[in-house]
């Protein structure tokens, strides 16, 4: 049931222009993923993180607010910790880390921030095989 709430969820957040509209559904979803309190590795929590960490990336985009980026972050960092190496998302969520990552750069100015998002970037470019979509993107 709250996988089928959470699909319903991210319909209406993609759908709507209203920010308000986001915010609630964003709000939600937080709550879906945190009352099914998934176990570190179930195969279930990726998913779910890897959603809410792009919400929370899209509201920064839309608000500028630091505390929606501050969010991101520390989610995207706990969905790359929760998939193993070998995932196949594993590339576009370690981009999109280094990305959220420069973004509080350059918010911020905060040096290690910068530091931490090229050594993402590093990781992301060896974690990208030859033959990868990605790979001609990340280069």
């Amino acid at each position: 049931m709250l996988t089928y709430l959470k699909g319903c969820l991210t319909t209406r957040a993609g759908q709507s222009a209203d920010l308000q509209e986001v915010e609630a559904t964003t709000a939600q979803l937080e709550g879906v993923v945190g009352a099914a309190s998934w176990p570190e590795y179930h195969p279930g929590r990726a998913q779910r993180l890897i959603n809410l960490q792009a919400y929370r990336g899209s509201r920064y985009q839309r608000t500028g607010n630091l505390q929606d980026l501050e969010a991101a972050i520390a989610i995207s960092e706990a969905t790359v910790e929760a998939i193993p190496e070998d995932h196949p998302n594993r590339v576009a969520l370690l981009n999109n880390l280094g990305n959220r990552l420069s973004w509080r750069y350059n918010r911020t100015g905060n040096q290690g921030d910068w530091e931490a998002a090229i050594y993402i970037a590093e990781e992301t470019i060896d974690a990208t095989t030859e033959d990868h979509p990605f790979r001609v993107v990340l280069m």
